[in-house]
C-alpha cells in the first residue's frame, strides 16, 4: 500500500531588528517580560519546537520531538544568523532536523527564503537577482548544501520573480491556491476556472521562458483554521479533518507562518508534535517534504497564476494582490476606525527615489575603485562577507585595492546596498500605522543608507527624502509624519552609539567578552588610575570607538563615577557632543557589563542592593555569568561566617529571574554545602534559613549531577527538623535518599511537599 504524504510548512521569520549604527536591537518594551520580540518569540516558539513535549494519555512527557525533524520549514537568514550568536542550542536543533530529514527522506527539509523578506514583484530587476542569489548563498552557509525549494515574502510572486527563481536553479515553491487563476491537466485538456480545493491535491508547474518552476499548494481551509481558529488546540480534531481530506487524495499540505506553533497559539509547538506522533503512528500516513515529492510524484499539469492588480502579482495576505505594500487598498492588520493606510504610498516613493539615486553613486563609484569588477557582480558577491564565509581582508584583497581610504569606501558603498534592500523588509508595509515599530524600523535603515552615502549623493537628497516622507501622514496626530519620525529616530541614534560604546568600554576595561557583539567594537582603551583601593569618585580615559563593518573609527574621552551601590553614570565625548549614560536609560542587554564593576566591589555596597541590581538582568551574556559568578562565590563565604545579611541576598537572588539564564557556577554546590554546615555549625546558626533554601531550589536550573551531602550536613538538618512534623518528613526523605546512594539537596528539593 502507497503511504500518503502529510506535509506540514512552517514559515519561521522575523524582520531584522538591529539598530543600524550598532548591530544591537534596542529595548523593545512591548515585549515584556524580554527585551525584545527575537528573545521572546525564541523561547516561545523556536525554542519550543527544538524541545517539543511529547505527552501520554495521562499528560506525562512520553519524550520530546524535535519539530524540525518532522516538518518542511524555512527560516529568514536574518533571524537564523541571530539565532546562532544568541540561542546556538535551538541553532543547532534545527540543523540537527535538516540533516536527519536528509538521511531519512533523502531530501532535507529546510528550503530557503528571500533574504530580508521583500516583495520581489515591487522590487527592481538588480534587487531581486540580489535578493535571490544572498538567500541561496546564506542558505549553504548555515545547511552546508544546496536549497531546492524557495520561499517567497508573503507568497509574492510575479512572472519575472519565477523566471529569476529559475535561472538560479530553484526547483520549487509554495504559494496560496487562491494565487492561481486557472489550471490545465496534462492527460485532461483544458480544467477551467480553478476550485481552490482541487490545487493542493497535486504538484503542477509554472511555465517560465528559462525552464518550468514546480508550484505547490497548502490546503486553504486546514491551514487558515490551524493560523486562525485554534485547531491545534485539539491534535484528535485536527488529526480526524486530515484523514477525511486524504481519502481522495495522496497528498496534503498545510503552511502557516511558523509562530504560530507556541507564539500566537500558546503551546501550539505541542500540540503540532502531537498531531506528528499520530501521522508517525498510523500505518497508512508519513510526513514528508516538498523536495522529496519534487522526486517522487509527478506533476499533474499547468497553472496559470493571477496578474494582480496593475500586473503586479499576487500573495497570500492582499486579495488584490501586492497593493498592501504600495498603497491603501483595505488590506490591513491593526487598524482602528476611521483610519487609513494611504501613507504606504508615500513610503515607498519615499524609498524607490532614494533607492535609485544610491544606485546610481553605487555604479559611478565601484566602477572607479574596482574598474575591473561589475558593479552588481560586486554587490552580489558582499554576501560572502555578510555570511562570514569570506573574511574582510581576503574579500578587499580579491579587488587589489591596497588604499586604506579606498577599501573603506567600498566597504561604505556595499554597507550602504545592504541597507538599501533592508528599508523595503516587507513588514513595513504590513500594519495599521506608519508609527509601528516596522516601518520606523525601515525609515532607519534609510537613514543609514544616507549617513554611509551623505558625502557622494547629489545635493538635498535628504532633505528631498523628508519632503516625500513628510507625505505619509500618521492616522495619530500627535505622531504627524514619516520626516517627523525620521527625525525623532536619527536623534535615538546618538544616544544608542553612546551606550553601546559604553558597554565595549567597561568590558574592555575589566577584562570581559562582549555577549553581544553587534558591528561595534573598542579599540585603544586606555585604562584610568585604579591603584587606590577605594573606590575613586571619578576615573577617566580615552578610547577609540570602531565599525567593523566599514571600518570607520572615532574617538572617545570618558569619564566613570560611582556611588555606593553601583557603577551607575558615564560621560562620553562623542563628536563635540556631550552624553550622559546612566543605569536607568541602559537596556538590559546594555546594562550587562555594570555587573562587573559592583561584582569587583561587592564588600562594599549592601548585599541587598546587589540583589536588586541583579534582578534588573534577563538575558545571559558571558559578563553578566561572570559578575554573577564572582557575587556569588562572595555571597557563599559570608553565608558559611552565619551572616544575615548574605543569607538574605541569597534568598533574594533565589526568588529572581537571573538564574533561570545564567548557568551556576561548576564549584556551586560544594561551596552551597560548605556554607549549609557553616551556618549549621555556628553559635548563632540561622537555623530558618536551610528549609527555605530547600523551598527556593527547584526555581534554579541545578545541575542533574549535584553530589550527595555529606554525612556531617545531613546529621545536621535531622537535628534542625526532628522537633517537628515538616521535619520529620524531611528525615524520613533524607534517610531514604541515603539508602539509595542519592543524598543530595537537588533531589531532596524536589522530593518534599512544601
Amino acid at each position: 500500500m502507497r503511504m500518503k504524504k502529510v506535509i506540514f510548512h512552517g514559515h519561521f521569520y522575523q524582520p531584522p531588528r538591529e539598530n543600524p549604527w550598532t548591530g544591537v536591537i534596542e529595548n523593545q518594551k512591548e515585549a515584556a517580560p524580554f527585551d525584545n520580540w527575537n528573545k521572546r518569540i525564541s523561547r516561545e516558539c523556536y525554542e519550543a519546537n527544538a524541545f517539543s513535549p511529547l505527552l501520554d494519555a495521562e499528560g506525562r512527557v512520553e519524550r520530546f520531538f524535535n519539530n524540525y525533524e518532522h516538518i518542511s520549514f524555512n527560516i529568514g537568514p536574518t533571524l537564523l544568523s541571530w539565532l546562532e550568536q544568541e540561542a546556538p542550542h535551538v541553532y543547532e536543533k534545527i540543523r540537527e532536523g535538516d540533516r536527519r530529514s536528509l538521511q531519512k527522506r533523502g531530501s532535507g527539509n529546510a528550503i530557503a527564503q528571500v533574504y530580508n523578506h521583500i516583495i520581489l514583484p515591487l522590487a527592481s530587476e538588480r534587487d531581486r537577482k540580489t535578493q535571490i542569489i544572498w538567500s541561496l548563498e546564506d542558505f549553504k552557509r548555515h545547511f552546508s548544501r544546496d536549497p531546492r525549494g524557495l520561499w517567497l515574502s508573503e507568497t509574492a510572486i510575479c512572472p519575472e520573480t519565477a523566471e529569476e527563481m529559475v535561472r538560479n536553479g530553484i526547483e520549487y515553491t509554495i504559494l496560496s491556491p487562491d494565487q492561481a487563476e486557472r489550471f490545465i491537466f496534462s492527460d485532461a485538456g483544458y480544467g477551467g476556472n480553478t476550485a481552490p480545493e482541487e490545487l493542493w491535491r497535486h504538484p503542477w508547474l509554472l511555465d517560465c521562458p528559462s525552464g518550468e518552476l514546480r508550484v505547490y499548494f497548502y490546503h486553504p481551509g486546514l491551514s487558515a483554521g490551524i493560523s486562525f481558529n485554534h485547531l491545534l488546540r485539539d491534535a484528535d480534531k485536527l488529526y480526524t479533518m486530515i484523514k477525511s481530506e486524504l481519502r481522495e487524495s495522496a497528498l496534503l499540505s498545510v503552511a502557516t507562518d511558523g509562530e504560530i506553533y507556541g507564539h500566537h497559539e500558546v503551546l501550539g509547538n505541542m500540540g503540532l508534535s502531537a498531531v506528528l506522533a499520530k501521522i508517525e503512528n498510523d500505518p497508512e500516513t508519513e510526513s514528508a517534504n516538498f523536495s522529496q515529492l519534487t522526486d517522487s510524484l509527478p506533476p499533474a499539469g499547468y497553472v496559470f497564476l493571477k496578474k494582480g492588480e496593475g500586473g503586479r502579482g499576487s500573495s497570500w495576505s492582499c486579495s488584490h494582490g501586492v497593493s498592501r505594500w504600495y498603497r491603501d487598498c483595505g488590506c490591513t492588520t491593526g487598524s482602528s476606525e476611521g483610519w487609513n493606510q494611504k501613507w504606504r504610498t508615500a513610503l515607498r516613493e519615499a524609498f524607490d527615489e532614494l533607492n535609485r539615486r544610491a544606485e546610481k553613486v553605487f555604479r559611478d563609484e565601484t566602477v572607479r575603485l574596482v574598474p575591473s569588477a561589475d558593479p552588481d557582480t560586486l554587490r552580489n558577491a558582499y554576501i560572502s562577507v555578510l555570511t562570514g564565509r569570506r573574511p574582510v581582508p581576503d574579500f578587499l584583497n580579491s579587488y587589489a585595492l591596497s588604499r586604506r581610504e579606498d577599501r573603506m569606501k567600498l566597504l561604505r558603498l556595499l554597507d550602504g546596498q545592504k541597507y538599501a534592500m533592508y528599508m523595503f523588509t516587507s513588514c513595513g508595509w504590513f500594519f495599521a500605522d506608519i508609527t509601528g515599530v516596522e516601518p520606523r524600523q525601515n525609515i532607519l535603515y534609510a537613514a543609514r543608507l544616507l549617513a554611509l552615502y551623505r558625502d557622494i549623493l547629489p545635493p538635498l537628497t535628504e532633505k528631498e527624502f523628508q519632503n516625500t516622507l513628510g507625505e505619509a501622514l500618521s492616522n495619530l496626530p500627535e505622531m504627524k509624519n514619516g520626516a517627523d519620525l525620521y527625525r525623532e529616530d536619527l536623534e535615538k541614534t546618538e544616544g544608542a552609539i553612546c551606550r553601546r560604546a559604553a558597554s565595549l568600554i567597561l568590558e574592555e576595561l575589566y577584562g570581559l567578552p562582549s555577549g553581544h557583539s553587534g558591528c561595534l567594537e573598542i579599540a585603544g582603551v586606555t585604562i584610568p588610575d585604579r591603584t587606590q583601593d577605594k573606590v575613586l569618585p571619578e576615573l577617566r580615559g580615552n578610547a577609540v570607538l570602531k565599525d567593523r563593518e566599514t571600518g570607520e573609527a572615532r574617538n572617545l574621552d570618558y569619564s566613570i563615577r560611582e556611588d555606593k551601590i553601583s557603577f551607575t553614570n558615564m560621560h562620553l565625548r562623542l563628536e563635540n557632543k556631550s552624553f550622559s549614560v546612566s543605569l536607568p536609560d541602559l537596556s538590559p542587554e546594555e546594562q550587562r557589563s555594570l555587573l562587573m564593576h559592583s561584582a569587583t566591589r561587592f564588600r562594599e555596597p549592601s548585599y541587598g542592593a546587589m540583589a536588586r541590581l541583579l534582578r534588573r538582568f534577563n538575558d545571559s551574556p558571558a559578563s553578566v555569568t561572570a559578575a554573577a559568578h564572582s557575587s556569588l562565590t562572595e555571597i557563599l563565604i559570608m553565608m558559611g561566617n552565619s551572616d544575615t545579611a548574605a543569607w538574605s541576598a541569597f534568598s533574594a537572588l533565589l526568588s529572581s529571574e537571573i538564574f533561570r539564564e545564567i548557568p551556576l557556577p561548576e564549584d556551586f554546590s560544594r561551596r552551597l554545602y560548605n556554607a549549609l554546615e557553616g551556618c549549621l555549625s555556628g553559635q548563632k546558626g540561622i537555623r530558618e534559613v536551610p528549609l527555605q533554601l530547600l523551598k527556593a531550589l527547584p526555581r534554579l536550573s541545578l545541575p542533574a549531577g549535584m553530589p550527595p551531602m555529606s554525612a556531617t550536613l545531613a546529621g545536621r538538618l535531622h537535628d534542625l527538623y526532628s522537633n517537628s512534623e515538616e521535619g520529620k518528613r524531611v528525615i524520613a526523605l533524607l534517610k531514604e535518599e541515603e539508602k539509595a546512594g542519592l543524598s543530595s539537596l537537588l533531589l531532596l528539593s524536589k522530593r518534599i511537599a512544601f
